[in-house]
């Protein structure tokens, strides 16, 4: 489990390095990423867009094993 991370949403894709980490964390034996979302020094939570963009890489809500750290639009 990586605990904390993120990525300043300037200079750099945000979405581009997420999905490199989603896709490459389970090769590596990662089952877990917590994100950072607490808008601190920078705005370092990811934007509804942002999570969106990154919906066809995580896990079906309905898993029971798994609790979203992205929250995915909606109501």
């Amino acid at each position: 489990m990586i605990w904390e991370t993120a990525c300043s949403p300037q200079g750099g894709d945000r979405v581009a390095w997420l999905a490199e980490a989603l896709t490459v964390a389970p090769r590596l034996g990662i089952d877990s990423i917590l994100w950072f979302q607490v808008d601190k020094e920078q705005a370092w939570p990811l934007t509804a867009t942002e999570t969106a963009a990154l919906a066809h890489l995580l896990p079906p809500p309905d898993r029971p094993d798994w609790r979203p750290w992205l929250r995915r639009p909606g109501p």
